[in-house]
């Protein structure tokens, strides 16, 4: 999924939807502090999954991968109270 530049503005949800609109990919979670419009613009040529992390890197999140759904999330895992010394 080459694409020659890539800009979006909007909130997480309305770019990830436009990213990944013509592929075999569907969003599927977005934490709610990621509600907030932005603008991201790369210039240069790249593939979607770049842009996919450029939107994570603008809203400061993660991405979880689960077969053909993507998220964006603050944390991947859980905090379970183990701690190692």
């Amino acid at each position: 999924y080459k694409m020659e530049y890539f800009t979006s503005d909007g909130t997480a949800f309305d770019m990830l939807l436009n990213l990944l609109s013509g592929t075999e990919f569907s969003k599927d979670y977005d934490d709610d502090e990621f509600n907030v419009a932005k603008t991201i613009s790369a210039q240069e040529p790249l593939v979607k999954r770049d842009a996919l992390f450029l939107i994570a890197a603008a809203f400061n999140a993660e991405v979880v991968f689960n077969k053909f759904s993507v998220s964006l999330v603050k944390r991947r895992g859980g905090n379970k109270g183990f701690y190692f010394a």
